[in-house]
């Protein structure tokens, strides 16, 4: 419609921003200080969920082709697994490769 919206109430920093194949979804990643986390943004739904809950950081998020698959690294220090998991968010995470190196 051309306005401007809020996308959150609080401030959170944010980034790395990826639409879906389909354009209905935003994966995105923010630091709540502590943590990175990756999430997904449902536009008509206007609901955040996280990708993964778990002590690891995740981070560098990016959809498959077929926008149904989002592969993200997750680790605590600058050596990191990949994982994937449904865009649906059904069913765990999975782990596609072991101990590559993240560098931003």
């Amino acid at each position: 419609t051309g306005r401007l919206t809020t996308f959150r109430a609080s401030p959170l920093p944010w980034g790395s921003p990826q639409w879906s194949p389909d354009g209905r979804l935003l994966l995105l990643n923010t630091s709540d200080g502590k943590q990175f986390h990756t999430w997904m943004y449902d536009w008509a739904r206007d609901t955040l969920d996280r990708v993964a809950v778990d002590a690891e950081n995740d981070r560098t998020s990016i959809w498959s082709p077929s926008g149904k698959t989002v592969m993200f690294a997750g680790g605590q220090d600058i050596e990191s697994d990949l994982y994937s998991r449904r865009a649906d968010r059904t069913g765990q995470r999975t782990r596609s490769a072991r101990g590559f190196l993240f560098s931003a």
